[in-house]
């Protein structure tokens, strides 16, 4: 059995925080469904050592952000949020789609 984190092989951003799709799309892959970040205006931004970015069109909406905080409880990350518009998370998530996995 190994010990690795299921998120271990994910790419971090640069340092400059810079969004990289191939980032994303395995976030949402392995992280929070396509689905789940559709509803909830999410999208899994980058993963920097034990913390999740979080881009989020309402942060205000603890409802959202409660219920999402409890689906990385398994993978023993925390959550850190920061706004973005429905219209970055709407083309990321459009990306997604269209991705060749």
């Amino acid at each position: 059995m190994s010990s690795r984190s299921p998120l271990s092989s994910i790419p971090n951003t640069d340092e400059q925080g810079a969004i990289h799709p191939a980032s994303v799309f395995a976030l949402i892959d392995r992280v929070l469904p396509f689905e789940i970040c559709l509803y909830h205006q999410v999208v899994p931004l980058a993963l920097v050592d034990k913390t999740l970015i979080l881009g989020l069109v309402c942060p205000e909406d603890s409802n959202s952000v409660r219920y999402i905080e409890s689906l990385l409880v398994p993978f023993n990350c925390q959550a850190s949020l920061q706004r973005i518009s429905a219209r970055l998370q709407q083309q990321l998530l459009s990306s997604f789609l269209e991705f060749d996995r």
